[in-house]
């Protein structure tokens, strides 16, 4: 198996092979005021989708179950959440001698983050790590209050 995409977007679907990715590729969240109700003083939450793509070979990674988590850490290497789940790959019909069967993995988010600074979510598919995704958490509350005077 290989990882053919790993990005961050404001929204995203899957509808069969095919993706559809609005706001793809972001990766900083600018605070500009203080987060209300989120829990453990968290500074804010990763909102939007995280979309992975994964090839499996044909033969030999399709028609059974496989397994993904996600791994959220700051710059520290903390964990700060962590998904998973299961998920079928069936091999398609009429694909051509060695060609990957693509698997689409689509995930809301709504973490909150304990701090501003680096993130990185981590992917792992049967236990073996794919790629990894980095983003920051800016605090921007300063800045609105300059601009407001």
């Amino acid at each position: 198996m290989q990882l053919d995409l790993f990005i961050l977007a404001r929204h995203a679907e899957a509808q069969g092979d095919l993706l559809n990715v609005l706001g793809g590729g972001w990766d900083s969240i600018t605070v500009t005021e203080t987060a209300q109700g989120l829990p453990n003083g968290a500074v804010t939450a990763v909102g939007g989708t995280l979309v992975a793509r994964v090839a499996f070979h044909q033969i030999t990674e399709t028609n059974r179950n496989h397994t993904f988590s996600i791994t959220l850490v700051d710059e520290d290497g903390g964990e700060v959440a962590k998904l998973g789940g299961e998920f079928p790959v069936a091999r398609a019909e009429g694909m051509p001698p060695g060609w990957p069967q693509n698997m689409n993995i689509v995930l809301p988010l709504g973490i909150p983050v304990p701090r501003f600074g680096s993130y990185t979510f981590a992917l792992e598919v049967d236990g073996t790590h794919l790629g990894e995704r980095a983003f920051r958490v800016i605090d921007g509350r300063g800045d609105a209050a300059a601009e407001a005077a």
